[in-house]
């Protein structure tokens, strides 16, 4: 009997693990599993940060493996901050050549490019282009006012 608790504590845990990894959250006061960053509000797509981390790594899905828990977590996304001050030299702002999320996304050897084919389409030429825009300005958090 015992066994059969501890297989069954074992699936429900393993379970939540597996949806928080593949880019899910439970909303906050229901039992609705939402992607991540469904219920955010829209944001004109620009060459800024709030902008690309609505317009491409929500709805590209790219947080399903670069947050805590997710297979890329020592990628992080998120929070700006952690972008431009990874060891990995993510971003390097007003330097793409230098900035490691730019040319992982133009690596010409598939296998090493982002995003993995397997989880879906490729960025398209326009999205690459505003991360290229937007690590070339200074990598700004918020559009310039006009």
């Amino acid at each position: 009997m015992r066994k059969r608790y501890i297989f069954l504590a074992i699936i429900y845990f393993g379970a939540g693990t597996f949806v928080q990894s593949c880019g899910f959250h439970r909303d906050k006061g229901t039992d609705d599993v939402i992607p991540y960053g469904a219920n955010e509000p829209e944001v004109a797509l620009g060459p800024d940060y709030v902008s690309i981390r609505r317009n491409i790594f929500v709805k590209r899905r790219c947080f399903a493996c670069h947050l805590p828990g997710g297979s890329a977590y020592d990628t992080p996304l998120e929070p700006l901050e952690s972008l431009l001050k990874s060891q990995k030299r993510l971003v390097e702002p007003g330097n793409v050549e230098e900035s490691g999320l730019y040319l992982v996304l133009i690596e010409p050897k598939e296998k090493k490019r982002m995003p993995p084919a397997k989880f879906g389409p490729r960025l398209t030429e326009k999205e690459i282009e505003l991360i290229r825009q937007w690590i070339q300005n200074g990598a700004p958090k918020n559009a310039p006012s006009p």
